[in-house]
C-alpha cells in the first residue's frame, strides 16, 4: 500500500508541477570589455551583439559655399604698400594712396575684408619664368591673415602678376555643410567654417572635433584621442576645378 501511495504522489508531481522551471526565455545582459554587449541566458549559451562605435563614419558631406578673394600687389613706393583686392561677386577693395601701408599696419578699412590682414613687408627673390626660360627677380608683398580662425597664415603676392595667373594666388573662405546620419536616430545638418569646433549632435560621448581645413576636394576633421591628434578626410562630392593657370602650366601652354 505504501508503495502504491508513493507512486501516485510521483505521478501527480510530474503532471501538475512539470519537470522543473522553464529557463529558455530568461535573458540578462552584461557588457564585457571591448565595447560589445553580450547576451547570456541561464543555460550558459551566449550571443554577442557588437555595438557600432560612435565616430565619423556617419558624417557626410552635404554642401559647400565658397567665397573667393585675391589680394593684388597694386603699388609700392619708399617701402610702403598700396594693395587692392577682388572679392567674390566682383567686389573691389583698395588702400588709399594717401594712407599707404607700413609693416605692421592692418588693412582694408571697410568691405568684406575689413581689417582682415596685416602687412609684414617685402621680400625679393629670383623666380624662374618657365614661359620665357629665364630667371627674374620679383618683389613679393607678404601679409598675415588676422581672422581669429586663420590667424598666423601668411600669404604673398608678386609685383608682376598677369591676370591670366590670378587663380594661382586666389584663396577661398569656405563654409561646409555636414550631415550627421546615425544608424539610429534623426539625421541633422549643420554648417561649419574652418577652425570651428563641434560635437556630433545628440551624442553625449562625442569628443570635440575641429574642422581643420576645407579645400575644393576634401574636408579634414581632427580630434585628440589618447594624447594623439587624429585626422579624417571627408571627400567633397563635386570637387572645385583646378585653377585655369595651373592647368595651362600642366599642358605646357
Amino acid at each position: 500500500m505504501s508503495r502504491l501511495c508513493f507512486l501516485c504522489v510521483c505521478i501527480w508531481s510530474f503532471v501538475v508541477v512539470g519537470c522543473g522551471p522553464s529557463v529558455g526565455d530568461a535573458v540578462m545582459e552584461e557588457k564585457p570589455s571591448g565595447g560589445a554587449k553580450r547576451q547570456v541566458d541561464e543555460r550558459g549559451s551566449q550571443r554577442v551583439r557588437v555595438e557600432k562605435r560612435v565616430d565619423l563614419d556617419d558624417l557626410k558631406f552635404e554642401g559647400l559655399e565658397s567665397r573667393r578673394w585675391v589680394v593684388l600687389f597694386g603699388f609700392e613706393f619708399q617701402g610702403k604698400w598700396v594693395p587692392k583686392a577682388e572679392y567674390q561677386g566682383g567686389v573691389k577693395q583698395r588702400v588709399s594712396f594717401q594712407e599707404p601701408l607700413s609693416p605692421g599696419d592692418l588693412f582694408f578699412t571697410d568691405g568684406p575684408l575689413k581689417l582682415r590682414f596685416k602687412f609684414l613687408g617685402f621680400e625679393e627673390r629670383p623666380v624662374e619664368n618657365p614661359r620665357l626660360g629665364v630667371v627674374e627677380v620679383l618683389k613679393f608683398a607678404r601679409f598675415e591673415d588676422m581672422d581669429p580662425k586663420k590667424r598666423g597664415r601668411v600669404y604673398e603676392v608678386p609685383n608682376r602678376l598677369p591676370r591670366a595667373r590670378l587663380d594661382e594666388y586666389a584663396h577661398h573662405d569656405e563654409e561646409v555643410t555636414l550631415r550627421w546620419e546615425p544608424e539610429r536616430g534623426v539625421a541633422k545638418s549643420f554648417a561649419l567654417s574652418e577652425g570651428d569646433w563641434f560635437r556630433l549632435p545628440g551624442v553625449a560621448s562625442s569628443p570635440a572635433y575641429r574642422l581643420k581645413k576645407v579645400t575644393g576636394r576634401s574636408v579634414s576633421v581632427e580630434w585628440l584621442e589618447e594624447g594623439k591628434t587624429h585626422v579624417r578626410l571627408i571627400q567633397v562630392e563635386h570637387p572645385r576645378a583646378e585653377p585655369a593657370a595651373t592647368i595651362r602650366e600642366l599642358i605646357g601652354d
